[in-house]
């Protein structure tokens, strides 16, 4: 596949992302606050809210009011709980999965790159010299500008240029004699692995949660949390317990969602760790090929 049609591929991938794009500034600036803060914020906030709501009903509507409706309300709630969780259950589930997956195609864009590297080493130093250059000067600039970019789910334009400059470089190679061509061959497949590497770790800081589910979960905690103000707890201290635990653990979970929705945004996320280290070693493979290098 040519590098024209490969670059392209990339811009249709920006084009679709256009209509999806990925965290809101907001969701970038909360999940890079420490975790006590985040804690308070995404937890103690919401239980406390859920507190004072209670007291606000126990001081309106006594409890005796509320203990004949234990019954039917109990079964109720038992409906109503059941499809939350397993909505929460399954909403975790998949996100985790697509984190999980992000991680990996990571490592494997990654690697690519790295078997691009050595692949190169075949070849008359300038063209290996040219081909390292390209895939040091992508590397870096994916950790350096393109990381940051996804956390909003864009692209970096340098990036872009790199992965050009990538494919220019490899379509300048020339192979000249039965080994060269069949190792063109095997770089080719790498620089394949690499074109279709980025374009799913694109893809991925893109694909968030649509708002209308996001509605849907927060209106079912709410609902949840809010449905346990109706049951007539003789002791307030024992009611306050439970509604707390209750706001707390689906505070969590929420939390949890948010963090792995944006795989590359915040202090949580899927590290460019892999890319740094294929620097290192580039770098360290050209001080040892350098005359007097360690």
């Amino acid at each position: 596949m040519s590098g024209s049609s490969r670059s392209s591929s990339s811009d249709k991938v920006s084009k679709r992302g256009a209509k999806t794009p990925g965290a809101t500034p907001m969701i970038v600036a909360l999940l890079r606050m420490p975790l006590p803060l985040l804690g308070v914020l995404a937890v103690a906030l919401p239980v406390i809210l859920a507190t004072l709501g209670l007291l606000f009903v126990r001081s309106h509507v006594p409890h005796p009011r509320l203990q004949p409706h234990h019954d039917v309300a109990g079964y109720i709630y038992s409906g109503l709980a059941v499809l939350y969780a397993v909505l929460l259950a399954f909403v975790v589930i998949i996100v985790w999965g697509q984190f999980d997956a992000t991680h990996i195609r990571v490592h494997k864009e990654a690697d690519a790159l790295s078997n691009l590297f050595r692949e190169a080493q075949i070849f008359p130093a300038p063209v290996q010299q040219a081909v390292v250059d390209a895939v040091r000067t992508y590397a870096k600039t994916v950790i350096e500008d393109e990381w940051s970019a996804m956390a909003r789910g864009t692209e970096s334009p340098q990036a872009q240029q790199a992965y050009s400059d990538l494919w220019r470089a490899m379509r300048a190679v020339e192979p000249r004699s039965p080994v060269e061509v069949n190792w063109h061959a095997i770089m080719l497949q790498s620089l394949t692995s690499v074109s279709d590497g980025r374009r799913d770790r694109l893809a991925d800081s893109r694909a968030v949660l649509p708002p209308i589910l996001w509605g849907v979960l927060l209106s079912g905690a709410a609902i949840n949390v809010g449905y346990t103000y109706l049951f007539g707890v003789r002791s307030l201290v024992s009611h306050l317990i439970i509604t707390a635990a209750l706001t707390a653990m689906t505070a969590l979970l929420l939390l949890v969602i948010l963090i792995m929705d944006n795989p590359f945004a915040g202090r949580y996320r899927v590290d460019p760790g892999p890319f740094g280290h294929l620097l290192e070693h580039i770098d360290q493979a050209v001080l040892q090929a350098t005359p007097g290098g360690d």
